[in-house]
């Protein structure tokens, strides 16, 4: 699902998964952050690419 999408029609799916993957990080928040004023151009990220770049793991999904 494109990020743009997600975060105007899912606000509160986008903050869950978000509130999730970040935590209590700041640093996982000032990349979000920076992230989220990046130009992208005619790119249209994926919310989980978002997520992948947020550090050099990717997110871990609960498997319960």
């Amino acid at each position: 699902m494109q990020l743009d999408h997600l975060v105007r029609h899912e606000p509160e799916v986008a903050l869950k998964i978000l509130l999730a993957h970040c935590g209590r990080s700041t640093d996982r928040w000032a990349a979000l952050a920076a992230a989220m004023t990046f130009e992208y151009g005619d790119d249209k990220l994926t919310f989980g690419e978002l997520l992948d770049s947020l550090d050099g793991t990717p997110a871990q999904v609960p498997t319960s």
